[in-house]
C-alpha cells in the first residue's frame, strides 16, 4: 500500500521532533507463566506498554527513531507481538453468526493498530492486515460504538491513499457522533479535490468549535491554498 499525505506549506508551525530513545522489547514479558509453571497467560499490562512505545515512534508517518537501529528493533519487535496478539484474536473469536467478545474486540483493535504502525515502518503486508482487522470491527462493534472505529478506520484509509473509502468512513463516523473527525474528513475530502466540500466540513465544525486553533488554522490554509497532496 502506499503512503498518502497532505502537507501544508508555509503553515502550521510546529517544533522541531526530537524522539525518545526507543525501549527494546523483551517478548517473553509478554507472556506470564511457563510450561513448567503453568497457567500460561498473556501480560496485558506488558503488551499494552509495548504498543505504546511502537506507537510513540511509529503511530504516525513518517516514524521518529533516534537512530537506524532503534527503527530496526522497532521492526524486530513487530513479530512477537503480531504473534501474540493472532493467538488472542484467534482464541477469542466467535462462532460464526455469534457475537463478539469485548476481549475479540480488544485484540482486533491492538492488531490493528499493531498493523498500521508495521505499515508505517514499511512492512509488507500488514497495510492489508490492519485494513481486514478494522474491516472485523466494523462488523462485530456494536453500532453505539461504531463511530470511533470508522473514524479511526477512515484515517487509516485516509493514510494509505484510499480517500473515497475513507471520506465514507469518516462521514459515517461525523454524523455518528464523533467529531474529531471533521478535522480528517475534510482533508480526505480536499484529497479528491472536493475543495469546498473541505471548506463547508470545516466552517460547520469551527462554528461549534471556535476554540479549536489547529481547524481554524486548516481552514485558512485551504482557503487560500497552502495544502498540496502529496504522495508518498
Amino acid at each position: 500500500m502506499k503512503k498518502h499525505l497532505l502537507t501544508l506549506s508555509c503553515l502550521l508551525a510546529t517544533a522541531t521532533l526530537y524522539a525518545a530513545p526507543y525501549p527494546r522489547l523483551d517478548p517473553n514479558s509478554l507472556i506470564n507463566g511457563t510450561p513448567e509453571h503453568p497457567p500460561i497467560t498473556v501480560n496485558i499490562p506488558a503488551l499494552q506498554n509495548a504498543l505504546g512505545n511502537l506507537s510513540m515512534h511509529a503511530g504516525d508517518y513518517p516514524p521518529q527513531f533516534d537512530s537506524d537501529a532503534d527503527r530496526q528493533q522497532a521492526i524486530n519487535d513487530l513479530a512477537p507481538i503480531a504473534i501474540v496478539l493472532d493467538n488472542m484474536t484467534e482464541n477469542s473469536a466467535p462462532p460464526a453468526g455469534g457475537k463478539a467478545s469485548e476481549a475479540h474486540l480488544a485484540s482486533l483493535l491492538m492488531s490493528a493498530r499493531l498493523a498500521w504502525i508495521g505499515h508505517n515502518l514499511d512492512q509488507p503486508g500488514y497495510g492489508e492486515k490492519a485494513e481486514a482487522a478494522y474491516r472485523q470491527l466494523l462488523q462485530y462493534t456494536p453500532a453505539n460504538r461504531k463511530a470511533d472505529i470508522q473514524d479511526e478506520f477512515g484515517r487509516f484509509l485516509a493514510s494509505v491513499g484510499k480517500a473515497g473509502e475513507a471520506v465514507e468512513n469518516l462521514r459515517a463516523a461525523y454524523k455518528n457522533g464523533n467529531r474529531m473527525s471533521a478535522i480528517p474528513l475534510a482533508m480526505a475530502l480536499l484529497a479528491q479535490d472536493k475543495r469546498d466540500e473541505s471548506v463547508k466540513v470545516l466552517k460547520e465544525y469551527t462554528r461549534a468549535n471556535p476554540n479549536d486553533p489547529q481547524a481554524q488554522e486548516i481552514l485558512g490554509a485551504i482557503e487560500s491554498g497552502q495544502i498540496q497532496v502529496q504522495n508518498m
